[in-house]
């Protein structure tokens, strides 16, 4: 997903961050497949609302768990599809 690198998932360009969703077990060529999900943070204002200023502030257990809140609603909101489903039965 980066680069010249091969594509191996999907991922969904917002103006403040990027939500990424792929196999990591392929990418990584493992034996079984591991979904990967992540959000990348591209302008630092996204993280302003749990008050995330610096890299420090991420150990902070308290606003870890609003990050993995906001992670799980992300996943939560995504809809995906397989191609290989025939939705005409």
């Amino acid at each position: 997903m980066y680069g010249k690198a091969k594509r191996t998932g999907r991922q969904c360009d917002k103006q403040q961050y990027t939500v990424k969703v792929y196999n990591k077990g392929w990418q990584c060529k493992l034996q079984e497949n591991l979904l990967r999900f992540e959000i990348k943070v591209v302008k630092m204002k996204y993280l302003d609302k749990y008050k995330i200023y610096t890299l420090d502030d991420v150990a902070d257990q308290e606003k870890l768990k609003l990050l993995v809140s906001d992670l799980v609603d992300t996943f939560t909101e995504i809809l995906m599809l397989d191609p290989k489903i025939n939705s005409d039965n």
